[in-house]
């Protein structure tokens, strides 16, 4: 998919963990927030390669679940742990409709209370 518009380079489509328990925000493209060119991601898909990803301290799946707004909007890994979630579906603009349960500028907020984990 080519992107095209700032809301689909910069503003998140979703958040996912990689094994190591650590998050990084998505856009359209299924890329790190920002990149604008078809890329493919690296080796395992989760751009580890980059310094994108970040421990979140309470981030548990009801939370997660309690951000998604519906289990439409979740993946679920081979242990049944959530490690994707969507802030909105396909076909569907955040921003002109509900279709998406939780409105998108909700799920923003609610990203922002989240803080990372210090050890």
């Amino acid at each position: 998919m080519a992107l095209n518009s700032f809301f689909q380079i910069n503003l998140p489509y979703g958040i996912k963990r990689n094994a190591d328990g650590e998050w990084f925000a998505f856009n359209r493209d299924y890329a790190p927030l920002g990149f604008n060119k078809n890329e493919s991601p690296s080796e395992n898909g989760l751009f580890n390669d980059l310094p994108i990803h970040t421990k979140y301290a309470n981030l548990t799946d009801a939370r997660l679940l309690e951000l998604a707004g519906d289990e439409k909007f979740v993946k679920r890994d081979a242990d049944g742990k959530i490690d994707t979630v969507f802030l909105y579906i396909d076909n569907d603009h955040p921003l002109k409709n509900s279709k998406n349960g939780v409105p998108y500028f909700d799920k923003l907020a609610k990203l922002g209370t989240i803080q990372r984990k210090t050890e």
